[in-house]
């Protein structure tokens, strides 16, 4: 067990009775504190996954695993048709004490059971939640990560640029542009001017699109020729 990390997260509980957790070391929060089910609802799904979930399958990439909270939501809230392959990573994984308080805050057993099997799978293997959805959790820098999928989905949702601004550059972004699929979607939480210059700079089309509460703005930006 490493205890030296355990003693680095906070579990605490958001405005809309779900959990989040706050990095001591970064002094930030893994969600909005006004609510981290309502936020990953309305960036993430509503103002991506739902605009592609007519599709018989889809790859999803998501930069920043941290409580699984975005990866269950997609799985909950996608079709019985659809194929998902869900490819999310993470440089310092959540410790496994923290699951069973974030489990145990949704109130449908099924949610709880998935939850469950997304957030105690195992690290850089395939697994098959259901046969309609499987997860790929990768514990490494994105910096070192090799692409190798072509995705019509990309979550990011890494700390802040204020906090890691090596996390927000043109160089990660171009990369990740290389390796999407024509007319995909890429959506982050963040409004900030450099994400924006830095997208633009990819060659992403970029919009600022109403926020979650308690935030203005957030950002989706496309690929599309």
């Amino acid at each position: 067990m490493n205890y030296q990390l355990m003693s680095r997260f906070e579990l605490l509980q958001t405005e809309d009775s779900y959990y989040t957790v706050r990095d001591k070391y970064f002094n930030e929060t893994f969600h909005s504190i006004y609510g981290s089910f309502n936020e990953s609802m309305h960036v993430y799904i509503n103002q991506a996954y739902n605009l592609l979930k007519y599709k018989p399958k889809l790859y999803i990439f998501e930069m920043g695993f941290g409580t699984g909270l975005n990866s269950l939501l997609t799985l909950i809230n996608k079709t019985a048709e659809q194929m998902i392959y869900y490819v999310t990573i993470d440089k310092y994984p959540l410790p496994e004490i923290f699951f069973d308080k974030l489990i145990n805050s949704f109130k449908n057993d099924m949610h709880r059971k998935l939850y469950s099997k997304i957030l105690y799978s195992e690290w850089n293997k395939e697994i098959i939640i259901n046969e309609k959805f499987i997860i790929l959790k990768v514990h490494e820098d994105i910096n070192q990560y090799k692409f190798n999928l072509k995705y019509d989905v990309v979550y990011y949702d890494a700390f802040s640029p204020k906090t890691q601004p090596e996390l927000w550059t043109t160089e990660i972004f171009c990369r990740i542009y290389n390796f999407m699929n024509n007319e995909s979607i890429l959506v982050t939480y963040s409004s900030s001017g450099i994400v924006k210059k830095a997208l633009l700079q990819s060659n992403f089309i970029v919009e600022r699109i109403s926020g979650p509460i308690g935030k203005r703005h957030i950002i989706r930006a496309y690929k599309k020729f």
